[in-house]
C-alpha cells in the first residue's frame, strides 16, 4: 500500500512550519519528532524540506479497532520502527495478492445485447427521423416485397402494410422503420414518386407516423363509406 500524497504533503508543510518557528519547536518537540520519523530523515533547502528515504509501502499489523487493548503498529518497507518490534520485520517483501489473481489470462469479451430506446408517443424531445411512410402503394405490394425493396437502403427494424381492420382491404399505406437516419433519408430520396409495380408511390419521413395516422383514418372511412 502507498501513503496518500495529500498526507505526505501535509507532513512536509507542517515540518516546514515547525522548523521556521522556534516557539513551535520548543513547545511541540513530540510533533517535530513524529514528523521527522515519518520520513526517515529530512533535509532543508532554501524554500522547503526535501524528503529522504520516503516510506512508501506500509502495512497495518495491529489495529485497535479490530482487537481491543492493543496499540496501532505499522510496518514500513518491511521494517517495524523500534527495537522491541524487530522480530516483526521481514527481509524479503512479497506481493500479498494471490498468484491465481495475478496470473489470469485474457478475458473473453462478453456478448451483451445493446439496448435501443423505444420511440413512441411518450418520447420527450424531437424524435429521430428513422420512420418512412409510403402512400398510394399498389394493392399487390405485400409486406415481404416492401421489405426486400427497402433492404437495399439499410438495416430495417420494422416493416408493415396496413389493411382495414374489418374488411381486410389493402389501404395502400406502408411503414418502414430503419435503424439509422441516413438509411431512412436515402429511402425517401430513392422511392419518392418512383413507380413500384407500375404505380408511383409517395414516400416521406414520418416520425411517430403522424401523417400516416391521418391518411389511414381517411382511407378507412372511404372504404366503409364509399362516395
Amino acid at each position: 500500500m502507498n501513503m496518500p500524497k495529500t498526507y505526505i504533503l501535509s507532513l512536509v508543510l507542517s515540518l516546514e512550519y515547525c522548523l521556521k518557528n522556534e516557539r513551535v519547536i520548543s513547545k511541540n518537540l513530540r510533533l517535530l519528532e513524529f514528523l521527522i520519523s515519518s520520513f526517515g530523515g529530512v533535509v532543508m533547502d532554501d524554500r522547503r524540506p526535501i524528503v529522504q528515504n520516503e516510506r512508501r509501502n506500509w502495512k497495518l499489523l495491529y489495529d485497535p479497532i479490530i482487537k481491543k487493548g492493543i496499540q496501532k503498529l505499522y510496518r514500513f518497507d518491511g521494517i517495524v520502527p523500534g527495537n522491541a518490534n524487530a522480530n516483526l520485520s521481514v527481509r524479503h517483501l512479497s506481493d500479498p495478492r494471490l498468484i491465481s489473481a495475478r496470473s489470469r489470462g485474457k478475458v473473453d469479451a462478453a456478448d451483451l445485447h445493446i439496448p435501443s430506446f423505444k420511440v413512441d408517443e411518450n418520447y420527450v424531445g424531437k424524435p429521430p427521423s428513422t420512420e418512412v411512410s409510403f402512400f398510394d402503394v399498389n394493392d399487390n405490394v405485400s409486406q415481404s416485397f416492401l421489405e426486400d425493396l427497402c433492404k437495399k437502403c439499410g438495416d430495417i427494424e420494422e416493416v408493415r402494410i396496413f389493411y382495414h381492420a374489418k374488411t381486410k382491404v389493402h389501404l395502400g399505406i406502408g411503414r418502414v422503420v430503419f435503424r439509422k437516419i441516413k438509411a431512412a433519408a436515402y429511402c425517401v430520396e430513392k422511392y419518392n414518386n418512383a413507380p413500384i409495380m407500375g404505380k408511383p408511390v409517395r414516400a416521406m419521413l414520418d416520425p411517430l407516423g403522424k401523417q400516416q395516422t391521418v391518411l389511414m383514418g381517411r382511407d378507412m372511412r372511404r372504404v366503409l363509406f364509399p362516395p
